[in-house]
């Protein structure tokens, strides 16, 4: 006999059993439990390895969003948290270029080509940072950074991994 519940199922079986454990009550109380019976058995966790457990697990936090109940709360939180994992693993986040970055700041700003000679140097130096050929300089960095009230760590390029060679190093 296969178990009256599976994880992310409703329970089924269940209820026969509590119809028959309603009857003696009054009927209030009778409505209520059944309706927090039935609320509480619909609303289990989802665990996600579909795009369609996903629109059902986004379709619980819906419906979980509008309680006030401390485990409807509980539920909430785990649910929205497995919804999270499994969008970071389908859809990682990447890391935006630098160039990018330059774009997106001379939009968001209104800036066209021309505008960014003081910043870059020369239009020709404009052109080669927003094609990628080019990385920015130290001194392109501060001067953007200061310009648009970014970070340096955000214009900067990742590391690449150590390249340090351990060993080769100069004597003091």
């Amino acid at each position: 006999m296969p178990p009256p519940a599976t994880f992310g199922g409703t329970l089924h079986r269940k209820r026969g059993r509590d119809k028959k454990r309603l009857a003696g009550m009054p009927a209030k109380i009778a409505a209520r439990l059944r309706r927090d019976v039935n609320f509480v058995m619909d609303a289990t966790l989802i665990v996600i390895d579909s795009d369609a457990e996903l629109a059902r697990a986004r379709a619980l936090v819906d419906r979980l969003m509008a309680s006030d109940d401390p485990a409807d709360l509980a539920r909430l939180e785990a649910q929205a948290r497995l919804i999270a994992a499994y969008e970071e693993s389908k859809w990682p986040r990447r890391m935006a270029s630098t160039t990018e970055i330059v774009r997106y700041l001379m939009d968001q700003h209104g800036l066209s080509r021309a505008d960014m000679v003081p910043i870059l140097g020369t239009m020709s130096r404009v052109s080669e940072v927003l094609r990628g050929k080019k990385g920015l300089s130290m001194t392109m960095v501060q001067r953007l950074r200061a310009r648009f009230n970014v970070p340096a760590d955000v214009l900067l390029p990742a590391p690449k991994g150590a390249t340090r060679r351990a060993g080769k190093r100069k004597a003091a």
